[in-house]
């Protein structure tokens, strides 16, 4: 019967009676062609697809469509053109054509019949497993906290670098789970943050130990720092060369890495100033300062903070690296800067790319500027300010003198990336003005106060007067007074 309908359009004759017990082959019978048996629900075409025949037990077909076997949960219906759902506490199983009732202490689970316990047992199970993974979460969060706290105890004990602090809070961590490798990385990490963040307190640097050391090394009395950087790091034995730096891993440290530990601790101060000022002039600017100082005080101060082996002796970097990030990220950080400023006379701070860019970000970002100044130096601007207006136009005059076009620094590569930095972005008009307004802001605050003082000294010098004429009239006889 191969090809017989094949490419037929139409047959209104009736195959049912035939006898196909014979048939060996049928392929592509039907081929081509867009007969369909015509059959009626709860029929599906036969074998061979030539006539309809009644659908199997727990099938069932539409009219018009193939047998199909009903789906879990239901059963052919009476003429099995469709499938009903069967009844609650019932299900159904493949080739039966009638729901099962599930008895008693077996309940109905997916369409099947299971023991009552199952559910429950897969239900517990299943809670058991929710709460055991909330309770993990909860130990590991209450772990996690602990270790933090922990951690920040040893970051403030690392400072100290104590063998017993460490002992101690090693010992702690690894209670809580953390491994010699993991505890190894994260105290290499800590170490170099404090690297980074360690400033240089204010007693090393007025101390004599520091001011021996500039004196030894330079061969001079009143050394410029600039004489220091070149005994410091060019000479036969640089400062720090066998110390291993904790940001890098090698040797050659920076040297607030090499000074005594208790001289270091997270930074307080940003300190601006050139490397041209002599160790006397920062003294004594520095000991005004500490004055007045209520709280400790570690500078961030490029001499001491920066790895000066690193730039200087192995030029591997510039102070310029990273400007934008690194420079404005440490002082908002640290949130605080102090100024040294050498003299009011046409200082040698203004005429720095640095010092100039520095107190044009300080101002930009609203970080608080303290101005100090050498002794002398302070004294000569308090005289020049009681002078009168002409005195105070000269000192604007002379803090007014901001060309930041004309600035200098130490190395050319750091001034040509200053400088391009400013004029790529607000230009140097723009920071000339912006750094002469803080100058006269600053110097107006001074006249203020060297005023006060003024007026303070004059009220204290008459009622001293008035005191000793007191004084003298309470010490004359009452016979002479009375004659008198």
């Amino acid at each position: 019967m191969e090809y017989m309908f094949h490419s037929a359009t139409s047959f209104d004759g009736s195959i049912s009676s035939w006898d196909l017990s014979s048939l060996r082959s049928h392929g592509s019978m039907f081929g081509n062609t867009t007969l369909e048996p015509p059959c009626q629900a709860g029929r599906g075409p036969g074998r061979h697809y030539l006539m309809c025949e009644r659908c199997g037990v727990g099938k069932f077909a539409p009219p018009g469509s193939f047998c199909h076997e009903c789906h879990a949960g239901s059963v052919p219906s009476e003429d099995r053109g469709t499938c009903n759902e069967c009844p609650l506490f019932q299900y159904s199983v493949s080739g039966v054509d009638n729901c099962l009732t599930c008895n008693l202490p077996s309940l109905v689970v997916d369409n099947r019949c299971v023991w009552w316990h199952l559910p429950l047992l897969a239900l517990g199970f299943g809670g058991l497993a929710v709460a055991s993974r909330f309770a993990w979460l909860w130990i590991r969060s209450r772990r996690t906290k602990k270790m933090e706290r922990i951690l920040e105890k040893f970051y403030e004990v690392l400072w100290e670098d104590e063998p017993n602090g460490l002992a101690t809070y090693t010992e702690k961590l690894h209670r809580l789970g953390l491994g010699k490798q993991e505890m190894e990385t994260k105290i290499s990490a800590m170490r170099a943050l404090q690297s980074q963040r360690a400033g240089v307190s204010i007693g090393y640097l007025l101390s004599a130990e520091f001011a021996q050391l500039a004196v030894q090394r330079t061969g001079q009395d009143d050394p410029t720092f600039i004489d220091m950087k070149t005994s410091f790091w060019l000479s036969e034995q640089p400062i720090g060369r066998n110390v291993i730096c904790p940001r890098d891993g090698r040797a050659g440290c920076a040297l607030v890495d090499w000074i005594p530990r208790h001289e270091r601790r997270e930074q307080t101060h940003f300190m601006s100033w050139t490397w041209k000022y002599t160790l006397q002039q920062v003294r004594s600017a520095l000991e005004r300062f500490q004055d007045n100082l209520a709280g400790p005080c570690y500078f961030f101060m490029c001499f001491f903070v920066n790895n000066q082996y690193r730039i200087i002796v192995e030029e591997m970097s510039s102070g310029s690296d990273n400007l934008e990030n690194v420079f404005e990220s440490n002082l908002q950080r640290i949130g605080s800067m102090v100024a040294i400023l050498d003299t009011w006379d046409r200082p040698l701070y203004l005429s720095r790319i640095w010092t100039v860019y520095e107190q044009f970000v300080a101002s930009t970002i609203h970080i608080e500027v303290k101005f100090i100044m050498p002794k002398c130096a302070a004294e000569h601007l308090q005289r020049q300010i009681a002078c009168g207006s002409k005195g105070v136009d000269q000192v604007i005059q002379c803090l007014s003198h901001v060309d930041s076009e004309r600035a200098q620094a130490w190395k050319l590569e750091d001034e040509t990336k200053v400088k391009s930095l400013i004029q790529e972005t607000v230009g140097f008009q723009h920071v000339n003005r912006h750094v002469t307004d803080v100058m006269i802001t600053w110097i107006g605050g001074v006249v203020e106060q060297t005023c006060r003082e003024l007026l303070d000294k004059a009220r204290a010098t008459n009622e001293l007067k008035h005191e000793l004429q007191v004084t003298a009239v309470a010490a004359i006889p009452a016979r002479k007074f009375i004659s008198l």
